[in-house]
């Protein structure tokens, strides 16, 4: 019977022995020889240990140029056996040769066939865990110099961590063949669930008919942009409260206010009643009967919080590699710390939070949506709608971002606008759907939405 890795456990060494530095770092000579052993033996085995294992994950330096000299042969079509090998290593510097009674020796230490993916998994884990034992004495050192400012050591020692464990990672490559058949399973699928409505609607049925497949998805990246004041952090609370109101798990990173405030903008959307009068406890018999019944049945929203105001790329993703939510909300964008180098501008910094967050949204398979403030220089327009040319000044949001939602609203700028309490969920980007807008009901006051029937603003249909 095969032993996987984790059924492999390392021996406790007593903790009063001195360490060598060979007993310090995690690793195995004797499987190391078990697998250099089979592969010089048999051949046909090296492509499945070469797949996993490469020459540096070797903890004998022997074992790293024989390893090496084996992938090189395989490259140029020669057989990598015990001859071929010596033979190599003739022709390589002094330094960098192998013995050849060496060679031959390690095939006396040739494990079974069958266990040569599972010794070289246990030699790339060994690996890892050596680069991220160096990972942590350069966190140390980070954390230790005066010179770092708490973030920044936080931020190096992430992106040590990061890069030394990121061969953890599998590669995701498949084959277009294969891919068409998931394609068309996933079709298949979706014919049989149209009957199911979609997992992450907004409520909006006019605004997510618009969207691909009729609602956010999974792995995509969202932006919500517009002015100060338009009603940015209102969408996002109304998404947040929807989703995990549908039992989704939602993350929400709220830098610009205290999770009270956000708790008490949600209180107000599901009771009605102004935020102010909330906040100052100004409530009638009966809203004091409904805040109670709402505090009470808190535990049916999965949603979380985060006030931290000072986060950064690095902080926002080891939360949520922790946590797995399948929402992720940021508010905002411009608010994420990003160190920068000196002459640098701020469009160099958001682009490298927008390069990110595409990356993110894919590798954590979560809807990923962000608050986005548009600078100023729309308000010099006659028509103050936004458009998707405005996010031009803020980095590369324009490319990467999948979907970019405008809002709009007239009444903001117009005081005896003939729509009052509509917002204009504008789709400047929409990729796998189509553009349009849709037109919602908005009550600043009560940070609540709703859809606007044919005559606005008198038919009224909530669905948050």
């Amino acid at each position: 019977m095969t032993q996987q890795p984790d059924q492999i456990t390392e021996r406790a060494r007593p903790s009063f022995e001195p360490m060598t530095l060979d007993q310090v770092f995690p690793h195995s000579i004797d499987i190391e020889q078990a697998l250099i052993g089979r592969v010089i033996s048999d051949p046909t085995t090296l492509d499945a240990a070469a797949a996993i294992v490469e020459a540096s994950d070797f903890f004998s330096v022997k074992h790293q140029l024989i390893w090496t000299v084996l992938t090189e042969l395989k490259a140029t079509d020669i057989t990598p056996d015990d001859r071929t090998i010596a033979d190599a290593f003739k022709t390589k510097p002094e330094a960098e040769r192998v013995e050849d009674l060496y060679i031959y020796e390690l095939m006396t230490f040739a494990g079974p066939a069958r266990q040569v993916e599972v010794y070289a998994e246990l030699i790339k884990r060994a690996a890892i865990r050596r680069a991220g034992m160096t990972a942590a004495q350069d966190a140390m050192r980070a954390f230790q110099s005066p010179d770092n400012t708490l973030h920044e050591a936080i931020d190096a020692a992430y992106t040590a961590l990061r890069k030394a464990t990121a061969r953890n990672i599998k590669s995701k490559s498949i084959s277009f063949a294969r891919s068409i058949q998931n394609a068309y399973a996933a079709s298949e699928q979706a014919l049989t669930r149209k009957a199911i409505p979609p997992d992450y609607q907004s409520g909006i049925a006019e605004f997510d008919d618009l969207l691909s497949m009729k609602q956010f998805r999974k792995g995509k990246f969202y932006i919500v942009a517009g002015r100060p004041s338009m009603g940015k952090t209102d969408v996002l609370l109304h998404l947040a409260k929807r989703f995990s109101r549908q039992g989704k798990r939602v993350k929400l990173f709220e830098l610009e206010m205290e999770e009270s405030e956000v708790s008490a903008r949600l209180a107000s959307a599901e009771m009605r009643t102004p935020v102010d009068n909330i906040e100052l406890g100004n409530l009638s018999d009966h809203e004091w009967e409904e805040y109670t019944r709402l505090v009470a049945n808190a535990d049916k929203y999965m949603l979380d919080i985060d006030d931290e105001p000072h986060q950064t790329m690095q902080s926002i993703e080891t939360v949520c590699r922790a946590e797995q939510p399948d929402v992720i909300l940021i508010d905002y964008l411009q608010l994420i710390d990003v160190k920068i180098e000196k002459g640098s501008n701020r469009e160099r910094a958001v682009s490298e939070i927008s390069r990110w967050a595409k990356t993110f949204a894919r590798q954590m398979q979560a809807v990923l949506i962000m608050g986005c403030q548009l600078n100023r220089d729309l308000e010099k327009r006659q028509d103050k709608r936004p458009i998707l040319a405005d996010l031009r000044e803020s980095g590369s949001l324009e490319q990467d971002a999948d979907v970019v939602i405008g809002i709009y609203r007239d009444d903001q700028y117009n005081p005896s606008s003939a729509e009052p309490n509509t917002m204009e969920w504008i789709l400047l980007k929409n990729r796998g759907g189509a553009k349009g807008f849709a037109k919602v009901y908005y009550n600043a006051a009560c940070h609540v939405f709703g859809r606007l029937g044919s005559n606005l603003p008198r038919n009224l249909h909530y669905e948050g």
